[in-house]
């Protein structure tokens, strides 16, 4: 069949669905992209020689070092909003910024990613129960086909 034009609830239903696949695909391209991105720049900071170990040891020393590492590391991620506001091509020699700013930075994106995840999982969820609710439109058709049968039947036998 080319085309079929006769069920109007079906039809709904199935551009809901669509949307929701379409929904779920652009997520997981996003989630994706920020895989990528977070990959890349780790494999940057491993070019110039920064270990895990030294981002542990770092992040231990801050919290160790620091009065009040909350309000320190909110002063950086300012700081940092700034330098990336600035939209200068400074390089950061000093290692202490480049630990801090990598830090946040693959902490922002793994926070952005377990939110895609969320929302991920609701889409899917939403789109199992749109799949569903699709099932008891075609049992509902179905019965109907076998209803109308049995009454023509019925007709003949007459």
């Amino acid at each position: 069949m080319i085309i079929n034009l006769t069920d109007y609830e079906t039809k709904a239903l199935e551009i809901e669905i669509k949307k929701l696949e379409k929904a779920i695909l652009e997520t997981k391209s996003k989630i994706a992209n920020l895989e990528l991105n977070k990959l890349t720049y780790e494999l940057e900071l491993i070019d110039i020689g920064i270990s895990e170990e030294e981002v542990i040891n770092h992040l231990i020393d801050f919290v160790e070092s620091s009065d009040n590492p909350k309000e320190d590391l909110i002063a950086l991620i300012e700081e940092l909003d700034e330098l990336l506001k600035s939209k200068e091509d400074r390089p950061i020699e000093d290692l202490d910024k480049i630990l801090h700013y990598s830090t946040i930075g693959v902490s922002y994106v793994n926070l952005r990613i377990e939110d895609y995840q969320k929302e991920l999982n609701l889409l899917n969820n939403e789109l199992m129960k749109l799949k569903h609710k699709r099932i008891e439109l075609q049992e509902k058709k179905v019965d109907e086909i076998a209803t109308e049968r049995k009454y023509k039947e019925l007709l003949k036998d007459e």
